[in-house]
């Protein structure tokens, strides 16, 4: 379907502000996002987005009695981003998961996953962690993956975490990382509200870089892969800024942290 052919029309639906038959916002709030994008405009007595669809459309039948802010937070619920997150472990102390631990459990939206990713060198045990995570009672699912071969860098040990990742988007980082508490929240105000095709967030290596999972699979992940010319790259984010600029692709990197914005 061609950007052109997508739309919504504000017709009917439960948030449109309506005074006298014509409209005149809209109490979910898109008006400022459709706006900002040059994606609204009139449909009659109402409005529309263009080249989009309204993630925040919902038929007045919809709502079954609830309140506009009750209604927002349910449409929230609905399009919430699954994020997994995969912590790398390697030489680092049960103190340094504790810290980690707490930045993804007290996210203000929630992350659904998180794999602790553990090698043969000195450092936290696996048995520390699940004692830690036991303790804790996190909210989100949680597993612990034990690496025994020594010859394997914080990439590889990072790589094999992400197998059992289950999300959207993954999110790496190493255990002892102030990851901040918004960034899930952040993500999905860009995916989801903004309608911004994020491909990418990269916050250098392994402190907080986000990737698309079906990306991360396209590219290799961490994993080491040879390139035109002979180069070997294992960063993530060499690897997608390479493919995006050969293929002249539309997708968003975000280099740094991801603004709050939502």
């Amino acid at each position: 379907m061609a950007d052109e052919e997508l739309s919504t029309s504000c017709r009917g639906c439960f948030f449109a502000r309506v005074e006298n038959g014509k409209q005149t916002g809209c109490d979910a709030g898109m008006f400022e996002v459709l706006k900002e994008t040059g994606a609204l405009a009139m449909d009659g007595d109402y409005f529309k987005s263009v080249k989009r669809f309204c993630p925040f459309y919902r038929p007045e039948s919809w709502a079954k009695g609830m309140g506009t802010q009750q209604a927002i937070r349910e449409v929230q619920k609905e399009r919430q981003l699954e994020v997994a997150a995969v912590v790398c472990c390697d030489g680092r102390t049960a103190d340094d998961v504790k810290i980690t631990l707490d930045r993804l459990n007290n996210q203000t939206m929630p992350v659904r996953q998180v794999v602790f990713v553990t090698t043969p060198r000195p450092g936290v045990r696996p048995q520390d962690i699940v004692a830690l995570l036991r303790d804790s009672r996190p909210k989100f699912e949680w597993s612990v993956r034990s690496i025994v071969d020594e010859t394997y860098t914080e990439f590889d040990a990072a790589h094999e975490g992400a197998i059992d990742a289950r999300g959207v988007y993954l999110l790496f980082c190493v255990a002892g990382f102030h990851l901040n508490y918004t960034t899930i929240e952040d993500l999905d105000h860009q995916v989801n509200w903004l309608n911004r095709r994020v491909a990418l967030v990269d916050s250098f290596h392994m402190h907080g870089t986000i990737v698309q999972a079906n990306i991360y699979g396209m590219v290799g992940g961490w994993a080491e892969v040879e390139w035109e010319g002979g180069d070997r790259i294992v960063s993530i984010a060499e690897k997608i800024k390479r493919i995006a600029q050969a293929q002249k692709s539309s997708v968003v990197i975000v280099e740094g942290t991801l603004p709050h914005e939502a």
